[in-house]
């Protein structure tokens, strides 16, 4: 089972950090329930409900999650927890598990600038995690190769 609040303050998912190859990491999770191949500059992607891991070289570079208003995560046919029920994806909340758990995080400038609203933030946390609010809710959380 993966825990998604445990990713948001490690930056581990289930057993993976962005860098892990692509060969394990489906091996664990099974059968993706779309994929799509590399093409050229394109990265691979496997699906897994709302769960998108993107591959570069049968690298693991991207890994996300969008959360839906009144609905559970949805893995597809991976097992997940955490972040459910909807008052826990709150900003307040999540800032209150951020700083329980001793986790770090900062808003992301660039992204504030873009999206200025007050209750639409993204933060990145120390460990390269970002996760995105819309209207005082967490709508996605994601890390990148870049950012691990």
């Amino acid at each position: 089972m993966i825990q998604l609040e445990e990713f948001a303050v490690s930056g581990v998912f289930g057993t993976w950090t962005p860098g892990a190859d692509r060969a394990s990491v489906l091996a664990d999770l099974g059968e993706p329930d779309a994929f799509q191949r590399q093409r050229r500059a394109m990265p691979a992607l496997a699906k897994y409900g709302d769960i998108e891991l993107r591959f570069f070289d049968d690298v693991l570079i991207h890994i996300s999650i969008v959360f839906w208003d009144g609905k559970p995560p949805d893995g597809g046919g991976v097992s997940l927890a955490g972040f459910w029920p909807d008052a826990r994806r709150s900003i307040g909340a999540v800032a209150d598990l951020l700083t329980a758990q001793g986790a770090g995080w900062r808003i992301d400038e660039a992204m504030a600038e873009l999206y200025p609203d007050d209750d639409s933030p993204a933060w990145i946390t120390d460990r390269g995690v970002w996760l995105s609010f819309s209207h005082g809710q967490l709508e996605k959380l994601s890390m990148d190769q870049s950012t691990s």
